[in-house]
């Protein structure tokens, strides 16, 4: 770990000193990084990740009192970085369904066929859906994942999709029938009536 900014380097900081600026980001983004990587943030959202922490300290940081306490900044840097991974997991991650059960469940099971769903009971809806979520996300990149879910469970225009996501329609159509294919391998052995090989 670096050492704490010294209480020059802060009192630049907050007249507006661009090169105590680039000392602070110089010192201080491999701890960012480093924490965000650790979360399981990918390398590249990592780093996007970064820009995001350092432009909230400096729209905070004329609020900041290290006073005698040498750990302050590192404290209040941790809560602001870690506020950043939670945006961003709730914004860019898919999110598990709803505990109650529901529409996210359905959306998932309804890419299997009507008999193979006859031998879930209604408390299992839930857990079937959300583990193969949780296998899907391990196996798929982030981008084709997310992909997948806007436009299956979300429910957007294949169109849409693309432009938020900055790829092609095609990449969409792709990705929906590589994720669909995937879940239903993965389906076998939680789901007693599938078998594989079945088409997207």
């Amino acid at each position: 770990m670096p050492d704490s900014p010294s209480s020059s380097l802060l009192e630049g900081l907050k007249a507006g000193n661009q090169s105590a600026w680039v000392r602070l980001v110089d010192q201080f983004y491999p701890v960012v990084y480093h924490w965000c990587r650790k979360s399981g943030i990918r390398a590249d959202d990592a780093r996007d990740l970064c820009q995001e922490v350092f432009l909230n300290v400096s729209s905070a940081l004329s609020g900041f009192q290290q006073r005698d306490n040498k750990g302050a900044f590192f404290s209040w840097l941790k809560t602001i970085t870690n506020r950043r991974i939670v945006d961003f997991r709730r914004h860019r991650i898919i999110r598990p369904p709803d505990a109650t059960g529901g529409s996210t469940a359905l959306k998932i099971l309804k890419l299997f066929p009507v008999d193979a769903l006859s031998s879930i009971g209604p408390g299992q809806a839930d857990s079937v859906a959300m583990e193969l979520i949780r296998l899907g996300r391990i196996e798929f990149e982030e981008k084709t994942w997310n992909a997948f879910w806007k436009a299956v469970v979300e429910e957007q225009a294949v169109e849409d999709v693309a432009s938020e996501l900055k790829i092609s329609v095609n990449s969409v159509y792709l990705a929906r029938s590589r994720v669909t294919r995937r879940l239903r391998d993965l389906s076998i052995g939680l789901i007693p009536g599938m078998h594989g090989g079945a088409e997207a």
